[in-house]
């Protein structure tokens, strides 16, 4: 359940700055996660059709849903893979350097489409260079301890 004073409903741009969760209210939405910072505002699907596509928004965004601010995302230790061995699959979520970083899709009119990583969270403790961590499984979360909630779980298949 949402606490509705905690919920926002409206096009992108009511999103808090910081990492919120987007929940569809039509079949013709989809769920995504966004990242208001003050030098750049991105959103990345995290299913339906354009799943981990992204692009950035601003004010002319058309995008809407029930927003949910100040969530967090949590790893699952037991789908922890090694970047360097393999390129992760979109979707993949990547802990290095001070960052924690999502694999996605973008598509830019300049230079087509391509890979990118979509910083989640910056100002972690930093990994030394050249050290990285992938997951295959995480969930997007709010509150703590007795009062966190699941609110997304995502399960990448490494095989793509």
């Amino acid at each position: 359940m949402l606490d509705p004073e905690k919920i926002l409903i409206g096009k992108l741009t009511k999103a808090s700055p910081g990492l919120s969760l987007v929940l569809p209210r039509t079949r013709y939405e989809q769920a995504f996660l966004l990242l208001d910072e003050e030098s750049r505002k991105s959103a990345v699907f995290i299913d339906g059709h354009y799943d981990f596509g992204s692009f950035e928004y601003d004010e002319n965004s058309d995008w809407a849903g029930v927003i949910i601010p100040n969530v967090r995302i949590e790893l699952d230790e037991a789908s922890v893979f090694d970047p360097s061995e393999a390129h992760p699959p979109l979707g993949a979520v990547v802990r290095e350097g001070e960052t924690l970083n999502i694999v996605a899709s973008m598509q830019d009119r300049r230079i087509g489409n391509g890979r990118t990583r979509i910083v989640l969270k910056s100002g972690l403790p930093r990994c030394p260079d050249h050290y990285a961590a992938a997951f295959s499984k995480w969930q997007v979360v709010i509150g703590e301890n007795d009062n966190k909630q699941v609110l997304k779980q995502v399960v990448i298949d490494r095989q793509e």
